[in-house]
């Protein structure tokens, strides 16, 4: 069976018109710091099965752990109370000094 996904891309040159986030007092965004490679796989796994992500579900825990001990990746939550209500991944790229959103759901 094949399936139709599409992908979208922004890109953010000028800062000068962004606007502060505010989000309501039971929400917030988390920097996940630990690199607990097992949080970034439950997320993709999770997230992504809705969204058709594949290309890493062929991933051994050693990929996984490889890729959280990039000292360019920052993994963020987002939390409805206590609960986890979705997660991106930001890869920081110095030599271009920009960052992409590698997967956001």
């Amino acid at each position: 069976m094949i399936s139709r996904v599409k992908r979208f891309f922004l890109e953010i040159e000028d800062f000068s018109n962004t606007i502060d986030l505010n989000l309501p007092d039971n929400y917030q965004i988390i920097l996940e710091d630990k690199k607990d490679f097992q949080l970034n796989k439950f997320f993709y796994n999770n997230v992504g099965k809705n969204c058709n992500w594949i290309d890493r579900l062929v991933w051994t825990d050693q990929n996984w752990m490889k890729h959280v001990s990039d000292s360019n990746l920052f993994s963020y939550m987002l939390k409805e109370n206590d609960e986890i209500a979705g997660y991106y991944e930001l890869i920081y790229k110095p030599e271009k000094q920009e960052a992409e959103i590698a997967y956001f759901g």
